[in-house]
């Protein structure tokens, strides 16, 4: 049976994490886990100690709270636990302060995670893209359609101002003999 706190150290995480992860991922732990045998002691299993791991392997990933439960329902699970830092290893990370591997894996897991993700973006704005460029295309074939109909009623509307200029041009000449008319008319009369 482990303690949380050679739990924690183990995977590189808070004492408080462990405590919290086994309450909150209760569905997957023992009792002893959720302290609810010997005293309300928490002591974890071996296999409490894999679920929490494989949790922490996985929120490293950068999957959700939901994602993880789906994956421990699918029974995913790691192999073993992480090993203890040696003493050599414990020696140099507190003389050199080095990062411990496990946090660099899990850090390139959510990098990969990341990645993956902006393949993902590029991917949809890349369809959003060719679907603005058909979009595109298409308003401007039916614009051009429309400048032609335009076109068309330009032209129509030239011709019927012209006829309607030959019209005024005819009535005119009409109103112009109907005087001529007149004048010869009177003429007529007065000899």
């Amino acid at each position: 049976m482990y303690k949380a706190g050679d739990l924690a150290h183990r995977l590189d995480i808070h004492p408080n994490t462990i405590r919290n992860w086994a309450d909150s991922y209760a569905q997957f732990m023992s009792e002893h886990a959720l302290g609810k045998a010997n005293a309300a002691r928490r002591r974890f299993t071996e296999h409490d100690a894999l679920v929490l791991a494989t949790i922490a392997d996985l929120r490293a990933k950068g999957l959700t709270p939901e994602q993880i439960v789906e994956s421990l329902n699918a029974g995913q699970l790691i192999d073993r636990l992480p090993d203890l830092p040696t003493e050599e290893e414990e020696e140099a990370r507190k003389s050199v302060s080095l990062v411990p591997l496990a946090t660099l894996q899990r850090a390139l897991d959510q990098v990969r995670v990341l990645e993956s993700e902006i393949d993902r973006v590029r991917h949809e704005r890349d369809l959003a893209l060719e679907q603005r460029d058909r979009s595109v295309a298409e308003l401007t074939q039916h614009v051009a359609a429309l400048r032609e109909q335009l076109g068309r009623a330009e032209g129509r509307l030239e011709s019927a101002d012209q006829l309607r200029g030959d019209l005024q041009k005819a009535l005119d000449e009409i109103h112009r003999l109907n005087r001529e008319i007149g004048r010869l008319e009177a003429r007529l009369d007065d000899d």
